[in-house]
């Protein structure tokens, strides 16, 4: 089986890219090649945002052709009870501000809690996003991806599975936006964290935590990929 794997940020996706021993593949270095018990896998990082996402994802699809689409990397928790690294799959994708709804087909490949993943266009407070969802919603993880690359899996009719690791709870705001340590291109930029750091030294503590709970989150993502 050929399966793409997806992530907005390259530490969502090293512990994989280790695990599987994958390769860049020629001059991209977004783009990695593995090949593991009869599988083969592309891991590409999208950089963050949908209209990257969609970007890259239609690109390597039409290039590599894969039989399986997966979705992964951090999001934040909409819910109360959830844990730092707790792992959830998409069984549904809300756009916002848009409130399109996707239905996904329930994969049994993994054995994880299902959830519903929220794809905000542009960097919201956990508070407002939450106001365009039910509050009966299971599981609703925030993040920036999923939703047009989970509607172009539909569109050709290629399996997808969509996971999150939580990098940060319901009563945890990140006090920054995405655009403020990635480039133009959505891909994270160290000078700009450290120059942001710089601006803003109150942050630094907060970066730390993000850091350590990333950490957790990108091994759980791993571990559970491997089961």
């Amino acid at each position: 089986m050929k399966i793409a794997i997806f992530a907005a940020l390259p530490q969502e996706l090293k512990p994989i890219i280790k695990s599987l021993k994958a390769k860049p593949t020629g001059k991209n270095i977004n783009l990695y090649f593995a090949k593991q018990n009869q599988s083969e896998y592309i891991l590409a990082l999208t950089g963050v945002g949908i209209h990257n996402a969609s970007k890259v994802v239609k690109h390597t699809v039409e290039e590599f052709h894969p039989e399986l689409i997966m979705s992964i990397g951090f999001g934040g928790a909409l819910y109360h009870g959830a844990k730092k690294g707790d792992v959830v799959m998409a069984s549904k994708v809300i756009s916002i501000p848009s409130g399109h709804i996707l239905e996904l087909e329930d994969s049994q490949l993994l054995d994880t809690k299902k959830g519903t993943f929220v794809t905000i266009e542009q960097w919201m407070t956990k508070s407002s996003v939450s106001k365009h969802i039910p509050p009966d919603t299971d599981y609703p993880v925030c993040e920036m991806e999923t939703f047009p690359i989970a509607s172009y899996a539909i569109e050709k009719s290629i399996n997808f599975v969509a996971l999150r690791a939580i990098t940060d709870l319901y009563t945890e705001e990140i006090p920054f936006a995405p655009s403020e340590v990635t480039d133009s291109s959505g891909h994270f930029s160290f000078i700009r964290s450290i120059l942001l750091m710089i601006k803003k030294p109150w942050l630094i503590l907060t970066m730390l935590h993000l850091m350590k709970s990333s950490k957790l989150a990108a091994q759980n993502l791993k571990n559970k990929l491997k089961k």
